[in-house]
């Protein structure tokens, strides 16, 4: 059995190359298994609705599902019918939004907009004490905003987000770095800095009902606003100090953990704009993902929770990797629903094996399979320990393999094999007569409708 299971760890040239494309890695937690991981398939997509405008952000409450489409606040049912629920003034950008006991609040920067649940009526924050605001957080039954390029952040009255007095403001003063997010977590609220964040509380102040937990600054500020999020009882984002940015971290109260490595490092450094990047978590099947689309790269980056590994999601555009379409996520009538910048909304469901129709990926490149001393070694055959037998009835489903000997810098042509038909569960996947190498890396495609976990690579 060669080295051939595991993540992406996609550092590039002689040292390492190893990629995941559409395929996370899962253990096998009984210990009895085959192996101790395998490769597992992401899900495939199916259309729930269609906003006909970009999706810039959305929010569960009450049973209820939101989004916003374009400069139009939707309300979805079950069957993703939406309704017209308001009209913004912006059409671009992402928005966030907090929901209260009878108020959603929608901030796009500029603007800020109260949805009062009960009447289902939209109206804009008019009040000359709203200065705008990126984000927005719910805690205590006020409404928490970011005042843009300063330290302050600034609340609404109890219950009502279209109440503002100028004098209800405070500021993170740990660090002179400007705030650029908040969030609720915990019934905490973090502060995020450009290179520290804070944590403050409800401490019923008679000034002010807010105060700054003292010992609690995370040396760690969010360069990528778009990114911090709550996700598996955590806060996850992408970071940066006074000596650098590009590493995503995790935290779990005020001691924040690396969590990407050297190759997700160097990975997110290409991007041509990392503060621009976004963010968004999901758990299914007991798996908890957390996921970053950062411009310029062609693949989206995932870091699973319970194996803290990476993997790649990605589309085959014209032979070509493009990121994965999915922007954002909501749970929401049981369902795991995604929206995309061209404002359709699909769902996310593991018995699909294609994008809405589109052909769903799932590449493997494993890592180096070299010897110490670099041995000229012969491969008489490979083969392919993966789900076999499952095609619909009349497909001939189809897995390719093809091989290089430098590094991944060339390849050998394509080389197909059966996937089995329909109950052909004792199926084997074998090539023959592969050739010599010092230096051999595998990849294994498979684009058709057809489920394709991998145990094990054996040569």
């Amino acid at each position: 059995m060669i080295n051939f299971i595991g993540p992406s760890y996609p550092l590039g040239g002689k040292a390492a190359s190893e990629r995941s494309i559409n395929l996370y890695l899962s253990s096998i937690e009984s210990g009895t298994g085959k192996a101790k991981f395998m490769l597992k398939s992401i899900p495939g997509l199916t259309l729930f609705s269609d906003l006909l405008m970009g999706y810039r952000g959305g929010i569960v409450t009450r049973g209820r599902t939101f989004m916003v489409g374009g400069n139009k606040l939707f309300e979805l049912d079950a069957n993703g019918v939406k309704t017209e629920r308001g009209t913004l003034l912006t059409a671009s950008g992402r928005v966030s939004i907090a929901v209260g006991v009878t108020q959603l609040v929608i901030v796009d920067g500029n603007n800020g907009y109260v949805f009062t649940l009960s009447t289902n009526t939209l109206e804009r924050i008019t009040s000359p004490n709203f200065y705008g605001s990126r984000f927005v957080a719910f805690l205590g039954g006020y409404f928490i905003f970011i005042r843009p390029g300063t330290q302050q952040y600034y609340i609404s009255a109890i219950d009502d987000a279209t109440d503002l007095d100028a004098l209800e403001f405070s500021s993170a003063e740990s660090n002179p770095d400007r705030v650029n997010m908040v969030l609720n977590d915990h019934d905490e609220l973090k502060l995020f800095g450009e290179q520290t964040t804070e944590t403050a509380v409800l401490t019923g102040g008679v000034d002010f009902p807010f105060g700054r937990i003292s010992g609690a600054l995370m040396e760690v500020g969010c360069m990528a606003p778009d990114t911090a999020l709550r996700l598996d009882s955590a806060i996850y984002w992408l970071g940066q100090n006074d000596t650098g940015g590009g590493q995503v971290f995790r935290s779990k109260g005020s001691q924040p953990q690396i969590i990407s490595d050297d190759s997700i490092d160097q990975a997110l450094q290409a991007s041509t704009n990392l503060a621009g990047a976004t963010a968004y978590g999901y758990q299914q099947n007991g798996n908890t993902f957390y996921c970053i689309n950062a411009p310029g790269l062609k693949t989206t980056l995932v870091f699973e929770t319970k194996t803290g590994k990476w993997h790649e999601r990605a589309e085959l555009i014209d032979g070509e990797y493009a990121p994965h379409r999915a922007v954002d996520y909501l749970y929401s009538f049981n369902k795991c629903l995604i929206g995309t910048a061209d404002g359709k909304v699909y769902q996310f469901v593991t018995s699909a094996h294609t994008n809405a129709g589109a052909p769903l990926v799932r590449d493997r490149i494993s890592p180096h399979n070299a010897t110490p001393m670099m041995q000229r070694q012969t491969y008489p055959r490979f083969q392919l320990d993966c789900e076999v037998g499952r095609a619909p009835a009349g497909a001939t489903p189809q897995v390719m393999l093809r091989y290089s000997n430098d590094g991944g810098l060339n390849w050998s042509n394509w080389l197909p094999q059966p996937l089995g038909l329909t109950g052909e569960f004792l199926h084997r996947i074998i090539w023959r007569r592969l050739g010599t190498a010092r230096d051999r890396v595998w990849q294994v495609r498979c684009t058709d409708d057809i489920k394709f976990d991998i145990v094990a690579g054996v040569a």
